[in-house]
């Protein structure tokens, strides 16, 4: 058995909160850790299944991000000719994963999504938040990417506040600015509640006798969690979760005090090509010494991970085009797409391509404006080269092979579909520099498919459970996109899940 104390310096118990400081106890059915997608999703759950609620947040609202919501079915998606089968998503799950998961936990949020997603759609159109379903997955042969992303009007922040409002005039109760800091257990270890401590320094103790659902979020706010259990997170160039600072591995600790077992490591993180440009579609790309590295028709994780290990410590690369790319983007769109590549509100069937093209050009307009190193535009490949900061040499002879390559309509060194290898050779010559964004550092407490929380002897420990970015089983290696928008997905589905798994509904 592993000792997590011996381990790692941040797993260490803390002193017991004695009885004596604490101010005020709370009685409740389920205590929720945590008011993010899938914490809301869970206070709601529970209050529809008639358990008395309470809500924990250690900051001053809830937090929410982002747009794309996955399911492998839901009634939006028959709606709209749609009806995916599962077992084959599972294979590719498991295959992009190298089967590092819990197959089990993988084969349920696939199946339960369209309960979860159904759900979804209903309170949003009772609130009139209108839905749609994206289409700008990636059609090419490299990856898979389904059908099953939906967005609402309004994205995250107006889905987390519609879930949080409604468990409140339902008679949940929040306490913001009030975080968990210790789960209290029996003497046969069932987690009984927890003690919270309130922005005036008061412990309260708040006793659950249904449970303590843990959602409180990833790791990206504590480097040292992160160079310990995700290192490949510190390698991006920016954040793109403005409540990172927030999210601190609270809940894996206190789980882990408890007696959980962590998830296999490292653990995979989320990193979008997003840093500066965020579209780099399929053009040619070139590192700090202006010599090409890899097939650029890829996936926007693959990409990035790519640059990265390039240049661990300049993770970042130059996307070079002519004057024709716009045209080329715009032509070609239909045989790509994906994050980072593809428009990511286009509607389902919508071939209106030119639109991702102009979109991206106001970006690197913007850039060309505003100066700097983040997009460069010059008349000569020479000129581009030294507003780059990338030998002149290397480069020449990098677009003098590419040139040659896309000429002869065969990409000998990489690969690249001839589709995507138009000469560069049309001034004016732009570089748009790109890297990727980190979103999270996916992983935590083990849980089964109740999603208890487990010791590391695989037995549940009673009255605790995980969902969101703090539990593990469901993703390894990298953030798998076959379905995109699956982690808000599996956030709904396991939210709206846990609630009537604690209510005994099912």
């Amino acid at each position: 058995m592993k000792n997590y104390e011996e381990m790692y310096r941040w797993a260490k118990r803390p002193e017991p909160i004695p009885d004596e400081l604490i101010t005020r106890t709370v009685d409740c059915d389920a205590v929720i850790c945590g008011a993010g997608m899938s914490g809301c999703a869970a206070a709601l759950s529970c209050v529809q299944n008639g358990l008395k609620t309470v809500v924990l947040e250690k900051w001053k609202t809830y937090s929410a991000r982002g747009y794309h919501f996955g399911a492998a079915n839901s009634r939006l998606l028959k709606e709209n000719g749609v009806v995916n089968d599962i077992d084959p998503i599972v294979k590719e799950w498991l295959k992009v994963t190298a089967s590092r998961v819990n197959e089990e936990l993988v084969r349920k949020f696939l199946i339960r999504s369209e309960d979860g997603m159904n759900w979804l759609l209903d309170l949003a159109e009772s609130h009139g938040i209108g839905a749609g379903l994206y289409g700008g997955q990636y059609r090419g042969p490299y990856y898979e990417e389904i059908i099953g992303t939906h967005y609402f009007d309004g994205g995250a922040d107006a889905i987390v506040n519609m879930m949080l409002t409604d468990a409140v005039a339902g008679g949940c109760e929040v306490f913001f600015e009030t975080p968990a800091k210790q789960l209290t257990t029996d003497e046969d270890g069932r987690v009984t509640g927890v003690i919270a401590q309130d922005k005036d320094g008061n412990y309260i103790r708040f006793r659950a006798a249904k449970g303590v659902v843990m959602s409180t979020g990833d790791i990206s706010g504590n480097p040292e969690m992160m160079k310990d259990l995700s290192p490949a997170a510190l390698s991006a160039n920016s954040c793109l979760n403005e409540h990172a600072w927030l999210e601190t591995g609270d809940g894996i600790r206190m789980g882990l005090a408890a007696g959980a077992q962590l998830g296999e490591t490292p653990f995979p993180c989320t990193i979008h090509m997003m840093a500066w440009s965020m579209f780099t579609m399929h053009f040619l790309s070139v590192d700090r010494k202006g010599v090409r590295y890899m097939n650029e028709d890829t996936w926007t994780q693959g990409r990035t991970m790519t640059i990265i290990r390039r240049d661990p410590k300049h993770p970042w690369a130059w996307i070079v085009m002519d004057g024709d790319w716009m045209k080329q983007a715009a032509e070609t769109m239909h045989l790509g797409g994906g994050i980072a590549w593809d428009f990511v509100f286009r509607p389902l069937n919508s071939t209106n391509y030119d639109l991702t093209a102009a979109i991206a050009n106001n970006g690197i307009q913007d850039a060309l404006e505003q100066g700097g190193d983040v997009a460069v535009q010059a008349e000569t490949l020479e000129e581009l080269a030294d507003l780059m900061g990338v030998p002149r040499e290397n480069f020449l002879a990098t677009i003098a092979r590419y040139n040659e390559l896309a000429e002869k309509g065969h990409d000998d060194d990489f690969g690249k579909r001839p589709e995507f290898m138009a000469p560069l050779v049309k001034p004016p010559f732009t570089a748009v520099k790109c890297g990727g964004s980190l979103l999270n550092a996916i992983g935590g407490l083990e849980v089964n498919t109740d999603l208890q929380v487990i010791t590391q002897e695989r037995e549940p420990i009673p009255g605790l459970y995980a969902i969101g970015n703090c539990m593990s089983g469901l993703y390894a290696i990298d953030y798998p996109l076959l379905l995109p928008g699956n982690s808000h997905g599996r956030c709904i589905t396991f939210g709206y899940l846990v609630g009537r798994i604690m209510a005994g509904v099912e």
